[in-house]
């Protein structure tokens, strides 16, 4: 298309603008590029328009996070936080597999959870299977029910002016399911305090390395 007359009247002059050398100013000024030679498993940026040793963009998959400390403590810090939290949290929920098949189970529910229409609560504690029990009117009055929807839908007064409210009939929380939250709740801030230690070593040695 820009080698036809009508569209690029300069084509053919040499000093008329190229898209190519466009390109290629972006290509080697603007985007980051590495040296190809090895720095220590490090892939050094080079500085804009490097021409004295040979140099190729940066890989959006295979660049390696050690290679992230180019662009500075933040941006290291960033990813490397980001990448330890992913894992720390992936642990996190296999350590809490078992509660959450339990509480997905008719174990803990007689319906299983069935009748959840969001599927990010399913093997969560909330319970799906209630009936409706008498209560004192002196003691359930309206006005302990509500402080939303969900809590005014659990008081009811039949025709005959009895008084209900709504009861759960899950098994609730176990001894096993107790010791399992206890342990990751201590897992993680183990964990997060020797994460807070490292970030500051790693923080410290970028410091000194520049």
């Amino acid at each position: 298309m820009l080698q036809k007359q009508w569209y690029f009247p300069r084509v053919g002059d040499p000093s008329a603008p190229s898209l190519s050398k466009a390109y290629a100013y972006f290509e080697h000024i603007t985007l980051p590029r590495h040296f190809v030679t090895d720095h220590g498993g490090v892939l050094r940026r080079a500085e804009p328009g490097e021409n004295a040793e040979e140099t190729e963009l940066y890989s959006p998959f295979l660049t390696p996070a050690s290679s992230f400390i180019e662009w500075g403590i933040g941006v290291d810090l960033y990813f490397s936080s980001l990448r330890s939290l992913s894992f720390l949290l992936f642990c996190a929920g296999c350590l809490n597999a078992a509660s959450i098949t339990y509480y997905a189970s008719n174990e803990y529910s007689p319906n299983g959870q069935s009748s959840l229409q969001s599927m990010t609560l399913k093997g969560s504690a909330v319970c799906t299977t209630f009936d409706w029990v008498v209560c004192d009117p002196t003691s359930c009055t309206p006005e302990l029910y509500n402080d939303d929807g969900n809590e005014r839908n659990r008081f009811g007064v039949a025709e005959d002016g009895t008084v209900l409210i709504q009861r759960s009939l899950c098994d609730g929380v176990t001894y096993q399911t107790v010791l399992t939250n206890w342990f990751t709740l201590f897992f993680v801030t183990i964990v997060m305090i020797l994460l807070s230690l490292y970030w500051g070593a790693r923080e410290v040695r970028f410091d000194e390395d520049k």
